[in-house]
């Protein structure tokens, strides 16, 4: 749930499989939730929040693709919805929103890849995803994130930090 900083006004994301495993009592009944899949390939997490731009971008997963809620950060409108076929989250170990692009994080034998993989803007896959950056496989990257100020992308890796530099447009 998403609530504007001094109104009263909730608003409510429901991802199309419900919720992590559980039982929930409403008005005596007992009913329980089927468990659901991990967002990313290694993950615990259901949903990721992104903001930016005035935006908070919510990512999450159907059953064999990703699907990206776009929700207004002033009025808590959706802006937009994507269903991203291409994006396989079994192949995904991280990802992450910024400057209207999809970032992924695959992983090699030996190394983690960055790539750049949708449009947001332009409403398109960059085809064929673009490389970004890689570095050495240590572990399942923790978290990953854009920097606007230096305009560089933070990976957090088994207790390492990597900086990426891009150049965004």
């Amino acid at each position: 749930m998403l609530r504007r900083c001094g109104e009263q006004r909730m608003r409510t994301l429901e991802c199309s499989n419900g919720c992590a495993a559980r039982q929930e009592v409403i008005n005596g009944h007992v009913y329980k939730r089927e468990p659901r899949q991990a967002l990313y390939a290694h993950s615990y997490s259901l949903i990721d929040l992104e903001s930016g731009g005035g935006y908070i971008w919510a990512l999450y997963r159907d059953d064999t693709f990703l699907k990206v809620i776009k929700i207004e950060c002033a009025t808590l409108g959706i802006a937009g919805q994507w269903s991203l076929r291409h994006v396989h989250p079994k192949r995904v170990v991280n990802a992450f929103i910024a400057c209207d692009f999809l970032y992924t994080v695959t992983q090699s034998s030996d190394s983690n890849v960055l790539s750049v993989v949708y449009d947001f803007e332009s409403d398109i896959y960059v085809e064929p995803s673009k490389e970004v950056g890689s570095w050495k496989r240590h572990g399942i990257p923790s978290n990953v994130q854009y920097d606007p100020l230096s305009r560089t992308i933070n990976v957090f890796d088994n207790g390492l930090i990597y900086t990426i530099d891009t150049k965004q447009t």
